[in-house]
């Protein structure tokens, strides 16, 4: 099909009806997937829709149907373009329109109908069975209804900048501004540049100036490829400097006249309500903010707003939250300052700012621990958010913090006394919010200028209140972002500030509440300490609590008694489990659900660290309920890591494994990188447990490094701790070795002894199976001494166990023996007792291996029984691969070979399935014993050197004995020729 010459009815301005597809660009860039729901809508097997595509004026609506139109002109009889200028000031009568069609199509003056439906029916009659493409430009509903052909056969391609009604279209597509890498393709693709390295940032701030609108970014391109000795980088300079004229290229005005034309085509109630958007410090609002600013009621606000976003002069980025594109808002706010006064922009901003301050103290109550002076008394005159749950408080906030952050900053920026007031108002309401959930690098920006805004107003409290703001939000990015000198600098600030009000205090600044702001500094002081081991935290921490005590003060008596439980738990647990629930009690007398959640949950930990898994594994459910309840995310972290030691402790590692991965996913969810450290160690403790090794390993490595990252070395110890430990499992002894003496040097150097407890316990474990016993067992004994100090009820058991072993490997008579089941069954005692059925198994096996030695082989044999089946029972194969082992041995030496190959074949299974070198060299070792008994000496010779092979890769203390096994073996089979 040819272009054929443009057909022209006469009108002023003519209209054009051009038999061709409208001209594109020599290079398409982007919309991908915006074309191809335009190319599917004319698929040769589909009847042909009417589709539209709407957005805003520079979008490049016209592009993408041009675009459309030349893939799919092929696949039709005839294509009809034309232009239908419903957004200007003359745009054309449906009956023009169709009569140009009819004309452009062949149809003679004077057989045109007269009236507008016989023209209508004529059209229709003319396009029926015709497979028609036909493009309508800048089209109303009015247009369409009249044109669009009534026939499957036809596609017709709209482009509208307003939204048309549903009965007139079969599907849209809604342009908007491309993404920021689209974005840079395109400019660069107008520009006819190839960019260099260097490029990407300039490229990137010269899109974003342009607010990504394909207009701008042509005009700008347009600059670039007419100077063609300029860099990308010098057109970015020059812009920045000179952004209302870039020399030699005029882009704003040719920008601005274009948004000045569309501007001028609105009613006269649209520019205003327009001109009271722009007035907005921030970039988006609700019906709320526009009913202050436009000064009429939401209701009409919000009709107001739909009939602007079906106009596509706003977009409308979340549900019922509008903004204006970039340069659109530029170019409305620029009318505001020509035509509104300075008396009318102010009293819209001021109502602005006052919904604003009383809905945030309104939200902000919803998360407020201590209670805040009385908010703004009378409510905004055009209605406000109700905000009855915490759940609207925290879904209002988390849409409204940009906002709220922005009109902060420009009742700062105004600087007068009452304006003053309003910004320390204002971040005292989002302080706890922020703290919770952030952003807290903009959080500390707010809390700046409330500090000055309390300084420059005499607020000498309002300025105390804010810097300790400001250090709890320095705290918390501190978790992510070590700084905790910023966090204790603030503090000193804060004491000096609140003892300079006791010595002279005013109407202004309350002794008491002077009182209970440094109370909350020395408090949030110890923490700091405890992050960075400081020795004075246990003393600053009871500084706090002396000082919350004598003012009476219940929410601060409550926050220090959790917080000195949790830094007591390891080595004082009595003490800890008496000031948790006196914290719990304190809650809840207060009703302070969240208080009383996080005492329960560092009461469940004690409970953990006693030993009471099966009762922690209650607490734990229980707060994790809780905090969902009341949506605090992090809280819900924090328990499900907790919930996954205890389940992890009582044998339940499938659910174990879940609890980690969820607590692990909402830390990444909110970026808190030291709890994806916390989340990953304790996922690889259950992976270590269910025999996923090199998994575990990855993740206890990944842990070392963030900690290391983060400069928190005591989560790094507990995490080579873990590595140390999976290593071990994996038979890289050596590596594992390290790892741990690496982490109970940390350990002692920050004076941690149940930690140090445990590395070496590991370590001893560690030199028992390298076959050195007599520094095994004096580093076992000394975990020993260490775990009784602190009363850890489990690490004295897992000691007591080790030693067992170590003295059952080097026994040299019963006494020996009996001296290696004393040590199992108080062992075994403790772990009953605190209910962890793992360390059972594991005694079992132990004393069952004694009974053996002692000449019980049927009641040795029982006892390895009843162990396997609890390693069964656990989904524990590395334990059932070491008991099939120890059984097949049993059975070798009561003259069962046959039996004793059965079990050896089936712990090698097991091993082979969780990694183990260890069980898989000791299942060929005994396998090959079982062999030369029934004279299977070649059979034999091939598991020994199995054998041989992984005890020398894993440098076990068996290799050298295994070794001459099999060159004996091997040498009685030369002799016989084999």
């Amino acid at each position: 099909m040819s272009s054929e010459p443009i057909l022209v009815v006469q009108q002023s301005p003519p209209l054009t009806v051009q038999k061709s597809a409208p001209k594109g660009v020599s290079r398409f860039i982007g919309r991908e997937e915006e074309l191809r729901r335009l190319m599917d809508a004319g698929g040769a097997t589909r009847s042909c829709p009417v589709r539209a595509v709407y957005g805003m004026l520079g979008v490049g609506k016209s592009t993408l149907v041009a675009e459309a139109a030349r893939n799919l002109v092929h696949d039709f009889d005839e294509c009809l373009y034309i232009d239908l200028r419903a957004s200007c000031p003359w745009p054309v009568h449906p009956y023009d329109a169709v009569a140009g069609l009819l004309r452009a199509c062949g149809m003679d003056q004077g057989d045109v109908a007269r009236d507008l439906a016989g023209l209508v029916e004529q059209w229709r009659v003319h396009v029926s069975g015709k497979r028609l493409l036909l493009i309508l430009g800048d089209a109303d509903e009015e247009q369409v209804e009249a044109i669009a052909p009534n026939s499957d056969d036809c596609l017709v391609l709209i482009t509208s900048r307003k939204q048309l009604g549903g009965d007139l279209v079969d599907d849209f597509v809604f342009l908007d501004v491309p993404g920021p890498q689209e974005a840079a393709r395109l400019f660069l693709a107008l520009a006819d540049r190839r960019p260099a390295r260097t490029d990407a940032a300039a490229v990137a701030e010269l899109v974003e100036m342009c607010g990504r609108l394909p207009l701008a970014l042509a005009v700008l391109a347009n600059v670039l490829k007419q100077r063609r000795t300029w860099t990308i980088a010098k057109l970015r300079d020059d812009f920045v400097s000179r952004p209302g004229m870039v020399k030699g290229g005029d882009w704003a005005r040719r920008v601005d006249q274009t948004l000045l034309f569309w501007y001028d085509q609105l009613p006269p109630e649209s520019k205003y309500f327009l001109r009271r958007l722009a007035l907005h410090p921030g970039v988006e609002c609700d019906r709320y903010a526009a009913a202050a600013l436009g000064g009429i009621p939401a209701e009409e606000a919000d009709e107001r707003l739909d009939h602007l976003y079906r106009g596509h002069l706003l977009t409308e980025r979340a549900a019922d939250r509008y903004r204006m594109h970039k340069l659109v808002r530029d170019h409305v706010y620029a009318r505001a300052l020509e035509v509104d006064p300075p008396d009318v922009r102010d009293a819209a901003t001021a109502r602005l700012l006052d919904l604003y301050e009383y809905t945030a103290d309104m939200a902000g109550r919803h998360f407020d621990r201590r209670a805040r002076p009385a908010g703004p008394a009378v409510a905004p005159a055009y209605g406000h958010p109700p905000l009855t749950s915490r759940a609207d408080a925290a879904a209002w906030l988390r849409s409204e913090c940009p906002n709220l952050l922005s009109c902060a900053e420009y009742a700062y920026e105004k600087g007068e006394t009452a304006e003053y007031g309003r910004v320390v108002r204002l971040a005292a309401a989002m302080a706890e919010f922020l703290r919770q959930r952030g952003p807290w690098d903009r959080g500390i920006a707010l809390h700046d200028r409330a500090v000055a805004s309390a300084r420059a107003s005499g607020d000498a409290l309002g300025q105390a209140r804010a810097l300790f703001n400001k250090a709890n939000l320095h705290f918390r990015r501190a978790e992510r972002q070590p700084d905790y000198e910023a966090v204790d600098e603030l503090l000193r600030a804060v004491l000096a500030l609140c003892d300079e009000t006791s010595r002279h205090p005013s109407p202004r600044a309350d002794p008491e509440t002077a009182r209970i702001i440094e109370a909350e500094a020395h408090s949030l002081r110890g923490h700091a300490k405890w992050m960075t081991d400081d020795a004075g935290t246990e003393d600053q921490i009871r500084v706090a609590l002396s000082a919350f005590r004598a003012a009476k003060d219940q929410l601060g008596e409550a926050d220090v008694c959790k917080q000195l439980s949790d830094l007591l738990r390891m080595t004082r647990p009595e003490e800890a489990e008496a000031l948790a629930k006196r914290a719990v009690e304190l809650c809840s007398e207060m009703h302070d659900e969240l208080g009383e959640t996080n005492a329960l949950d560092s009461l469940g930990l004690v409970e953990l660290f006693k030993g009471e898994a099966a009762s922690a594994e209650g607490q734990f459910r229980d707060c994790l309920a809780r905090y969902r309840g009341l949506g605090s995310r992090i809280g819900e972290a924090n328990s499900q890591l907790h919930l996954a030691r205890a389940l992890r402790l009582i044998g339940r590692y499938r659910l174990a494994r879940d609890a980690a991965c969820e607590g692990l996913a909402v830390y990444e969810e909110l970026g808190v990188r030291q709890g994806q450290a916390n989340a990953l160690e304790v996922y690889s403790s259950v992976l270590r447990v269910t025999g996923q090794l090199s998994l575990a390993a990855r993740h206890s490595k990944k842990a070392v490094e963030i900690y290391g990252e983060l400069g928190e070395s005591l989560g790094k110890a507990e995490a080579l701790d873990g590595l140390g430990i999976a290593l071990r499992l994996k038979g890289k002894y050596g590596e594992a070795a390290g790892h741990l003496e690496e982490s109970a040097a940390l350990y002692g150097r920050h004076r941690r002894p149940f930690g140090k407890a445990e590395a070496l316990s590991h370590l001893g474990v560690v030199l028992r199976l390298t076959g050195e016993f007599e520094r095994a067992a004096e580093l076992l004994r000394e975990a020993l001494r260490e775990f009784r100090q602190v009363h850890h009820p489990f690490g004295q058991a897992n000691a007591l166990h080790q030693l067992g072993t170590i003295l059952r490997l080097t026994a040299h008579d019963r006494t020996d023996y009996k001296a290696a089941d004393e040590r199992f069954e108080r062992a075994e005692e403790i772990f009953v007792r605190i209910g962890h059925p793992l360390g059972q198994a594991n005694v079992k096996a132990g004393r069952a291996l004694v009974k053996d030695a002692l000449g019980d082989p049927a009641g040795a044999q029982r006892g390895l029984e009843d162990s396997l089946q609890r390693f069964k029972d656990l989904g524990d194969r590395l334990g059932q691969a070491e008991v099939l082992n120890h059984l097949g041995e049993l059975l070798l030496s009561t003259s069962d070979p046959i039996g004793g190959l059965a079990r050896h074949r089936s712990a090698l299974r097991a091993a082979r399935q969780v990694q183990s070198p260890l069980e898989q060299g000791r299942a060929h070792h005994g396998a090959a014993h079982c062999l030369l008994i029934n004279g299977s000496e070649a059979e034999a010779a091939v598991d020994l050197r199995q054998a041989v092979r992984i005890f020398t890769d894993i440098r076990a203390f068996e290799n050298h004995r295994i070794d001459r096994e099999l060159a004996q073996l091997e040498s009685r089979l030369a002799e016989r020729g084999h």
